[in-house]
C-alpha cells in the first residue's frame, strides 16, 4: 500500500531525476559534467589520475644514512641503558661521587639518540666522542683487572664506533635541507645495518 501511495505522489520530473541518479536514461540524454579538483589554481598542470608524484629516488649516500640511522638509534639506546645501570650499581654499592660522573656520561647516548632521530651531525659527534671515551675506559679497565670478558666489551665498543663513524661521515655529505626531506619520508624501506 505504501509503495502505491509514494508512486502516486512522485511527479514525472522526480522519476527522471531518480532514473538519472541510477544511470538509467529513460530514452533521454543528460549532460555529462566533468569534475574538477577543488583548490587547484586555474591553468595549473593537470596530473592524470593514477600517476604517482613523489620525491626523487634516494642516492646511495641517503640510503646508507637511513639504514645506519636505525643502528645508531639502537646502539645509543643500549648505551643509555647500560650506563644508567652502571650508575645505579655504583650508587648502590659505594655511595661515593663516582655515580655522578656516570650519570653525566648518560648525556652521550642521549645525544646519539637525538642526533640519529633528527639527523643532527653535531649531536652524533658528541655520541662518537662518548664512544671513543667509553672504549678507552674499557681498555684501561681490561688492563687493570685482567678480566677476559673486558676484551669482548672492547671489541664490541670498537664495532659500535665503526658504525657511528660511518653514519657520521656519510651524514656529512648530505645537505641540511635534504636531511629534513629525508626525515619526512615514511614509505622508504630501511634495513638496520649491523656492520
Amino acid at each position: 500500500f505504501t509503495t502505491a501511495v509514494t508512486a502516486a505522489m512522485t511527479t514525472i520530473e522526480d522519476n527522471r531525476q531518480c532514473a538519472a541518479e541510477r544511470g538509467e536514461a529513460m530514452g533521454e540524454t543528460f549532460p555529462v559534467v566533468q569534475g574538477t579538483p577543488i583548490g587547484v589554481p586555474v591553468g595549473a598542470p593537470q596530473i592524470p589520475m593514477g600517476v604517482l608524484v613523489g620525491a626523487p629516488p634516494l642516492t646511495v649516500q641517503e640510503q646508507v644514512v637511513l639504514n645506519y640511522r636505525t643502528a645508531v638509534l639502537c646502539f645509543s639506546g643500549l648505551d643509555f641503558a647500560t650506563t644508567l645501570l652502571k650508575a645505579i650499581a655504583v650508587l648502590a654499592s659505594t655511595r661515593d661521587s663516582m655515580w655522578l660522573s656516570l650519570a653525566v656520561l648518560i648525556l652521550g647516548p642521549l645525544c646519539g639518540m637525538l642526533g640519529a632521530k633528527t639527523l643532527n651531525r653535531p649531536l652524533v659527534s658528541v655520541y662518537f666522542a662518548f664512544c671513543i671515551f667509553k672504549a678507552a675506559v674499557e681498555i684501561a679497565f681490561a688492563f687493570y683487572t685482567m678480566w677476559q670478558w673486558n676484551v669482548l666489551f672492547v671489541v664490541m665498543q670498537g664495532w659500535i664506533i665503526k658504525i657511528v663513524a660511518t653514519f657520521m661521515s656519510t651524514l656529512d655529505g648530505i645537505s641540511a635541507l635534504r636531511r629534513s626531506e629525508l626525515l619526512e619520508l615514511k614509505d622508504v624501506p630501511v634495513h638496520m645495518v649491523y656492520w
